[in-house]
């Protein structure tokens, strides 16, 4: 189940970000410069009269200033912030490429060097000591745009609070040859900070470190391939957060090859309660997501994915955790339980912890793993619930003590072996499904041996055809998320389904959404009824908006609230529209693609077909698109637009939320089988950049 004190904490955080940014904008402050070839015994107040060093700048300022910093090498400077900013008027130190205020471009990959003609650069020349920017006990401070590298730590804001660190690139930090060092960007008994669209790689101990409350750490990425001297240049912990009610979003964290360090990915250790970590993904770290210590507790884990190696890890006493929507794909184990001798040792290893609506897809070993680690104790009282395990050498190893454990409305499939280890099992199954396993169905309630009939779970579609037993066949009781793993009301149609997906009418897309590319979307439903083409709560919008670059345009329209056109012109406001940036729609019709463009042209009727827009002005911004029979993958170029014809021609005013929604009726035809779904709608991607 969902933390409300984590959702409400959520509300509360962007709350304070957006104050921020606010104080930002209408500040009147006075506004210096920097530049690499300035003078510190220049004025400061414009580019010709530049200071030449950013720690000089920051014994200069007041609240409400405004500090650009031109691109360039600043060299081995240890900038220290003396000064706080208000919540009215923080000071703001911007880094700039060409004109102040711009966004250097391009921006940072992995893979990169750190060049100074992008963005200012500090360099320490020696990592194993210096901190490049220290923010101690600052306050309403925003640092922008800046790249650091050859330190011992990058940026430490020791009881920071209201600091906003965005677009900061941390690289090659900590003495290589020391047991432990090297930290890339780290907050210590600070509160509501915000480290957004940051990037780390190798540093040699911890990434990125939050440790206080209320702070906020979204899309950054984290990297090591490091592997010098072994365990000890190998980045320890990619992304940590020690407190209360912290959030962390869109965030990757990724070891690259076989470090001599396993790494720890995205988690939290010691007394932490109400975080939330959402939509964020790490591959090859031992314990993608993670949870450790007695004091975790009541923590939630959301849309997360975990590649390789250890996918999602509860350790140490961990208990009370909630992984919702969550996946793991080749993952050696994906569910691992351990204890060690931190905390205590020996307790107990994790219990009262929830999976909800998983997704375990091609493990390699283990599925759930009780795991001994250097402590023998249990794990108990976990539940798997909705969950869908596909694929996997056994799907369990008992090497510790475990009870009352239990797994419910799940679909299991293609796994080789029950279990494997010195210790019994203890595991309760109930209104589950077992199909194509190398080992008997488990005894329990409601216990069923069926193919599942997922539409395709070689290729990762685990979404229900209209034929599957495991509609309507889990208990309604064990329900702990009110929505699917994709947003669907979880009980729609009759009482639960088993597996992740509940069975619902709707678009959603399938594959990776890519620039230039194409977006291929399927339709869920039952021949000959209608289908909604989407809303604002629509489970397809909100997998493309989250596969979407975060600086993407906005004011593309993707599903229209009622019947009528679609517009994607802002200024119109003749239609309420879901909007998010990419170019992106989701239409649905009957007839092919041919005959769409061939009516495309005619006076409106009542058919509902889709079709190119008479004015390629009137409907800008629209990503080309076909229509339902339309079997292609690659993109519709020739379309210069997308409206949904017929129902409503005329113009309509806005219609709040919620209002009926266009819908549109899949044939017959359109079933390739038995089991199979409709035929795929595919869309340009070409306006994604």
């Amino acid at each position: 189940m969902r933390s409300l004190l984590v959702l409400k904490h959520r509300r509360l955080t962007l709350f304070a970000f957006t104050v921020i940014l606010l104080a930002t904008a209408f500040a009147h402050g006075a506004t210096y410069f920097v530049s690499i070839t300035g003078s510190d015994t220049n004025s400061g107040l414009n580019p010709a009269d530049a200071w030449r060093h950013i720690a000089f700048a920051t014994t200069q300022v007041s609240p409400g200033d405004t500090v650009f910093i031109e691109r360039g090498d600043y060299g081995d400077e240890n900038v220290e912030f003396t000064v706080d900013g208000t919540a009215g008027a923080p000071i703001v130190f911007a880094g700039y490429q060409f004109t102040p205020g711009d966004r250097p471009e391009p921006p940072f990959v992995y893979g990169n060097n750190l060049d100074p003609a992008v963005m200012p650069l500090l360099d320490g020349v020696d990592r194993s000591v210096g901190i490049a920017v220290s923010l101690h006990s600052r306050q309403y401070v925003v640092l922008k745009n800046l790249q650091i590298r050859n330190y011992e730590v990058g940026i430490y804001g020791w009881h920071a609070q209201q600091v906003v660190l965005e677009n900061i690139v941390v690289k090659d930090v900590g003495d290589i040859d020391a047991e432990y060092s090297g930290v890339g960007i780290k907050v210590s008994g600070a509160d509501d900070n915000t480290i957004l669209d940051c990037f780390v790689v190798n540093a040699a101990a911890e990434a990125i470190s939050v440790y206080g409350n209320s702070n906020r750490v979204e899309n950054c990425r984290v990297y090591a391939d490091d592997n010098s001297t072994l365990y000890k240049s190998a980045t320890d912990y990619y992304i940590f957060v020690g407190g209360d009610n912290n959030i962390v979003d869109g965030c990757y964290a990724e070891r690259v090859g076989d470090l001599d360090h396993a790494g720890h990915g995205i988690g939290l250790k010691g007394d932490c309660e109400n975080n939330r970590f959402s939509n964020c993904s790490a591959r090859n770290l031992s314990g993608a997501f993670y949870v450790r210590h007695r004091g975790s507790r009541y923590n939630l884990f959301e849309n997360c994915t975990a590649i390789e190696n250890i996918g999602l890890l509860v350790r140490d006493g961990a208990s009370h955790n909630t992984f919702v929507n969550c996946r793991t794909v080749d993952a050696n184990s994906a569910v691992a339980f351990k204890d060690t001798g931190e905390d205590g040792g020996a307790q107990y290893a994790g219990r009262h912890n929830v999976f909800a609506n998983c997704i375990f897809e091609n493990t390699v070993d283990h599925v759930i793993d009780f795991h001994y680690y250097d402590r023998d104790s249990s794990a108990d009282n976990n539940r798997f619930v909705n969950c869908v395990v596909s694929g996997g050498a056994y799907l369990f190893k008992t090497e510790r003590t475990n009870f009352d454990n239990e797994m419910v409305n799940s679909i299991v499939t293609g796994v080789q072996d029950f279990t494997t280890g010195p210790y019994a099992l203890d595991f309760d199954f109930s209104h589950s499904a077992f199909w194509d396993c190398g080992f008997a169905t488990p005894t329990g309630a409601g216990m069923l041996t069926a193919d599942p009939l997922l539409v395709d779970r070689l290729n990762g579609d685990f979404h229900l055809t209209w034929t599957s037993p495991c509609r309507d066949g889990g208990d309604n009781s064990a329900v702990v998320d009110p929505e699917d793993f994709e947003g669907d009301p979880r009980i729609a149609l009759g009482d639960v389904d088993m597996g992740a997906d509940e069975f619902w009418y709707h678009l959603y897309p399938t594959g990776a959404v890519k620039p230039g590319g194409a977006i291929d979307v399927k339709i869920a439903g039952q021949p000959g009824k209608p289908v909604l083409l989407g809303s604002p709560r629509s489970a397809a919008v909100d997998a493309v908006r989250r596969s979407l670059p975060r600086a993407a345009p906005r004011g593309i329209v993707v599903a229209a609230e009622y019947p009528g056109e679609w517009y994607s012109d802002r200024s119109r406001h003749r239609a309420p529209v879901v909007e998010f940036g990419g170019g992106v729609s989701f239409p649905g019709s009957r007839g092919t693609a041919r005959q769409s463009e061939q009516r495309a042209h005619q006076p409106d009727d009542t058919r509902g077909e889709i079709g190119r827009g008479p004015s390629p002005a009137l409907y800008k911004g629209v990503s080309p698109c076909v229509s339902g029979e339309h079997y292609s993958s690659s993109p519709v170029s020739s379309a210069s637009s997308v409206r949904f014809r017929g129902l409503n021609p005329q113009p309509a005013p806005p219609v709040p939320w919620p209002s009926r929604a266009p819908t549109v009726s899949t044939a017959p035809g359109w079933e390739r089988g038995s089991n199979s779904r409709a035929s795929t709608l595919t869309m340009s991607s070409s306006a994604i950049r």
